[in-house]
């Protein structure tokens, strides 16, 4: 059998991949708007309709336990204790492989991406939350139960009351995930911007992306885009100090759509909080689509 499948899990979203493991070609569907408590029984109805494949990985962005195949704990998804190897191997009688979004996202740019010829290589996911996947010396970077990789939750700030969605404070992606923006956004309007005019007090449904949007045109968004970037430079510049990385490559849909907003902040102020030497620091040529080819890079 010449297929094998990749899953993508997050808030909200469900994207099945089915590759021929000898050609290297893809088919990719994405199915939004997903609800979160009826997720696992949409995964197994779709992979039911698919026939003659070896294999299932399957990413989820969230603390695990590889021994078990358990998601302990997403905050993003407000999920825990969820089996997911033993139900999926029980039903389908194939190996599966289960990952940390980030981790299958770095190996997917090892494969796929900028980093084919790179030793030392970190990816950092911009988007729905801050995470982190690492390759030192050629090695994947697990940890003891595989959360090796969780500098989205590194702290930028003690003080902080800005609080992360995994409900402590002062995390980085307490401000620069697509919620965290969200959040930090509308306690600047009520702190450092209290009584200034702005678009984004009068904005409808505001969003990470109508953030960024209206930093176009409107001073204050984009001097709240340019600081949120500041902060990303922070935490790039945690990760230069951590693992001395060639290459940094940045992912995620919030990276993915808004690529010079978000590249530009870090480029600019990341010499400025590390004292190792900055590396080349790219975009991901693989967009929003990371994770999802990661998932099966195991397979080929």
């Amino acid at each position: 059998m010449a297929k094998v499948i990749g899953i993508e899990t997050g808030p909200e979203k469900l994207r099945i991949v089915v590759a021929n493991t000898i050609t290297k070609k893809f088919k990719t569907s994405y199915y939004g708007n997903i609800k979160i408590e009826t997720m696992l029984d949409q995964i197994f109805d779709e992979v039911k309709k698919i026939e003659n494949f070896s294999g299932i990985g399957i990413t989820v962005p969230g603390i695990l336990d590889l021994a078990k195949g358990k998601l302990l704990y997403a905050p993003s998804m407000n999920l825990r204790n969820v089996e997911i190897v033993k139900p999926l191997e029980d039903e389908f009688n194939v190996p599966v492989l289960l990952y940390h979004s980030t981790i299958a996202s770095v190996l997917a740019e090892k494969l796929f991406g900028a980093g084919k010829n790179a030793k030392n290589l970190v990816y950092i996911n911009i988007g729905t939350w801050i995470g982190t996947g690492v390759i030192a010396d050629d090695k994947l970077i697990l940890g003891k139960e595989g959360n090796a990789h969780e500098l989205g939750h590194s702290v930028i700030d003690y003080n902080s009351s800005v609080k992360c969605p995994c409900g402590e404070y002062g995390h980085w992606s307490a401000y620069s995930s697509s919620r965290g923006m969200l959040n930090y956004t509308r306690l600047l309007l009520d702190t450092k911007y209290a009584g200034v005019k702005t678009l984004l007090r009068s904005a409808k449904n505001l969003n990470a992306d109508k953030i960024f949007s209206l930093a176009k045109k409107d001073k204050v968004a984009r001097e709240i885009v340019e600081e949120v970037g500041r902060i990303n430079a922070i935490g790039t510049a945690n990760v230069i100090s951590a693992y001395d990385p060639e290459l940094i490559t940045i992912g995620g849909y919030l990276a993915a759509k808004h690529k010079n907003q978000v590249l530009t902040p870090i480029t600019r102020h990341v010499k400025k909080y590390t004292i190792n030497k900055v590396p080349k620091i790219m975009l991901s040529p693989l967009g929003d689509y990371a994770t999802i080819y990661g998932a099966i890079a195991d397979f080929l």
